[in-house]
């Protein structure tokens, strides 16, 4: 909608440092569900991911964890944990190490896991006083919104999950949910804030408006 009322710019192109690490090693080895016939190297790292998910997939299979949750979403993680099993057992020495191991979990991992945490206390705090801050937004939706927006130009994608935790427990209305999921692009703007801060502002403008828009519109409709 916004480039149909505004038009797409067009950049032009030209050679330049991107910065990206390229691992060249093993970078067209990758084929998960064909069997190579080389024999799998058993480095430790491979050792440890896929004791630790073969461990954890059979912890939820036999009900050790999370023995309280519905069959379908046990057997949902089952399968997942499989999966992931046999990519962590066929995938070439070089992607496990570098990109799951050094990357997703040393790297990601521990900030997804701070962020969600961060998350479910502060929806944890918050629902131990839910009459009282159910009152607060029924009082002052646009206030509750008006954060929403301006939390959305962080550029990080864990504030966001404050607001989607409240709205699963009935603390948000949906108009609120919606303007921060507009508005909040996650880390992903952090190359072009690198790059360049003026298209970094005129984009969060533009997300800013749209999600306001949009938000306090449905808001007038009682959602």
């Amino acid at each position: 909608m916004v480039d149909r009322l505004l038009g797409v710019r067009h950049f032009p192109t030209g050679a330049c440092d991107s910065g990206l690490a390229i691992h060249a090693t093993g970078a067209a080895s990758l084929r998960p569900f064909r069997w190579s016939g080389d024999g799998i190297h058993w480095s430790p790292d491979r050792v440890v991911l896929a004791g630790g998910v073969l461990l954890f997939t059979l912890a939820i299979g036999v009900g050790l964890i999370a023995a309280d949750e519905a069959v379908w979403l046990r057997t949902v993680v089952v399968l997942l944990g499989l999966l992931l099993l046999w990519l962590v057992v066929v995938s070439p020495a070089h992607f496990v190490s570098e990109h799951l191991v050094k990357h997703v979990i040393l790297e990601h991992a521990p900030r997804v896991f701070l962020w969600t945490a961060g998350a479910l206390a502060v929806t944890e705090l918050v629902t131990g006083h839910m009459e009282g801050v159910g009152s607060f937004i029924r009082a002052h939706p646009v206030s509750a919104l008006l954060v929403a927006a301006a939390v959305g130009v962080i550029p990080e994608s864990g504030p966001h999950l404050v607001f989607a935790t409240m709205y699963a427990g009935g603390l948000l209305p949906f108009s609120v949910l919606l303007t921060s999921s507009i508005v909040q692009d996650g880390h992903g703007m952090l190359p072009l804030l690198a790059e360049s801060r003026a298209e970094f502002i005129r984009v969060k403008a533009i997300n800013l408006v749209a999600g306001l828009v949009l938000g306090f519109a449905l808001m007038f409709f009682g959602y």
